[in-house]
């Protein structure tokens, strides 16, 4: 009779273990299934993610191409005040030197505005001599050598006459990116490199 009361204890013992283990066998499935869904929903979202920041890249890139055929991305001279003109219709943002050829400040300015093209694609740099364009002088209000006029959709939205407004002579490019970024040629949310 012992033999059969532990044969039953076993018999019961195994029968609760094995319900136990299919129960927690269950449990793993059921967790399993769950991760499963949490990376394929972070995949697809994720995906989604990818794609997205891509096409905007995508986009940045063409935008960066047309901006290129307009001329941008370097610092030019305008022979002609019709060219000046047309320029100021083709691009948003323009940023134009009124220099002259025998002021060393305008060559410094030169050097600041050289590196500034390459890195703010969305601006138009040039420069025009001031001695052979007396009408947009003129019409303009240039009265001292250098100015640096801001331009926004065709508009005049600010002219900066001599190097005051940078601070004196030895401005850095900052103090020049600072005052365009005052003037909204540059948003200041926008990386500088």
């Amino acid at each position: 009779m012992n033999n059969k009361v532990t044969r039953n204890i076993e018999k019961n013992l195994l029968d609760a273990l094995r319900d136990k283990e299919n129960e927690i066998d269950l449990e793993i499935k059921r967790y399993e299934k769950l991760e499963k869904k949490i990376y394929d929903d972070n995949d697809e979202e994720l995906e989604f993610i990818k794609n997205k920041r891509l096409q905007q890249l995508k986009n940045k890139h063409s935008e960066n191409l047309n901006l290129l055929k307009k001329g941008h991305g370097i610092y030019k001279e305008i022979l002609s005040e019709k060219e000046f003109f047309e320029i100021c219709k083709r691009s948003k943002n323009v940023c134009c030197h009124f220099y002259r050829n025998t002021t060393w400040r305008c060559e410094y300015l030169d050097s600041k505005l050289i590196s500034m093209s390459k890195k703010f694609l969305h601006i138009n740099f040039v420069k025009i001599n001031a001695e052979k364009s007396p009408f947009l002088c003129e019409r303009l209000k240039i009265w001292c050598i250098p100015t640096l006029m801001l331009i926004q959709n065709g508009k005049t939205e600010h002219s900066i006459i001599g190097f005051d407004e940078l601070g004196g002579d030895n401005f850095s490019e900052q103090t020049l990116i600072n005052v365009l970024k005052k003037w909204k040629l540059i948003d200041s949310r926008e990386p500088e490199d």
